[in-house]
């Protein structure tokens, strides 16, 4: 069996046991309301978490610790924790440390943060930016196994070493979903030097207009084409609502204003090699 075919079992296997544990812990709540708040609350949690709503837990944590339950720290430390994850593998560093500092935070209140959650923690520390304190507080962690899945630390090893790739200096060493998410940035403010610098200087930009197949290719045309864009549409903004990575593919459904026309929404699909996008198709007009 192939490592990728053996990734993917383990994956698909550990989906279907976080559902199974929603449906069980779900089907307690009519009778937890009966019983102690803070049971109540822990099922809450644990729905949230094996749900994968990591922002909904942690919305409870805040709740919790709105109301000066100490437990509200260990929801916002998890759910923070892995919505900074999330946001991080979607290209979204500015997100990705905010709430990576917010997870410090509530772990450093929350009692013994290294025996209650040092691999949330830190990850955490490192999306905060705190390389150092996260590799000191990880090498500290036991290695602790679950049924199926093999060592956890090997999951949160790699986890770091994913943060750690995001917020490399070199942009040949970014992920896709890096390059792209600058790119985007780049065309929000409309800058056409920066936006060019994610491209590669032979690259390809596919879609239709009007009914009409349209191919953009080199800096020199994609800086004719964007910067009249640019300088025709000085409020004009792109929206990612959804982005998917698969290898060095990025597939971003965008919604363009330009504050004139009426949005428009596309499915854009990027490949990126190196640190470069070489080529871009859109399903759809783009703006």
């Amino acid at each position: 069996m192939s490592a990728d075919l053996a990734q993917f079992e383990t994956s698909f296997h550990e989906a279907k046991e976080k559902a199974k544990a929603v449906n069980i812990l779900s089907s307690l709540i009519p009778e937890a309301t009966q019983l102690d708040p803070w049971f109540l609350n822990f099922l809450r949690n644990e729905i949230a978490y094996h749900g994968g709503h990591y922002f909904q837990q942690y919305l409870l944590g805040v709740e919790l610790r709105s109301k000066g339950l100490a437990m509200g720290n260990f929801s916002i430390g998890v759910g923070a924790s892995e919505y900074g994850f999330q946001l991080l593998v979607s290209g979204y560093l500015t997100e990705a440390k905010a709430f990576g500092e917010i997870s410090v935070k509530a772990w450093e209140t929350y009692k013994e943060p290294k025996a209650k959650g040092g691999h949330f923690y830190s990850q955490a520390l490192a999306l905060a930016g705190l390389e150092t304190k996260a590799k000191s507080t990880f090498d500290a962690i036991e290695v602790s196994y679950l049924p199926y899945y093999g060592p956890w630390n090997q999951r949160y090893a790699e986890r770091l070493a994913t943060i750690r790739s995001f917020y490399s200096q070199k942009q040949k060493d970014w992920p896709p979903a890096l390059v792209v998410q600058k790119q985007v940035e780049a065309y929000n403010r409309g800058d056409i030097d920066q936006f060019l610098s994610y491209y590669h200087p032979e690259a390809e930009i596919s879609f239709t207009y009007n009914g009409r197949p349209i191919e953009i290719k080199g800096h020199a045309k994609l800086k004719d084409v964007y910067g009249k864009l640019f300088s025709k549409f000085p409020k004009l903004e792109a929206l990612t609502p959804n982005r998917q990575t698969i290898d060095n593919f990025v597939i971003d459904k965008e919604i363009t204003y330009n504050a004139v026309t009426s949005p428009s929404q596309v499915v854009a699909i990027y490949t990126v090699i190196n640190g470069l996008i070489t080529k871009v198709d859109f399903l759809g007009e783009p703006t």
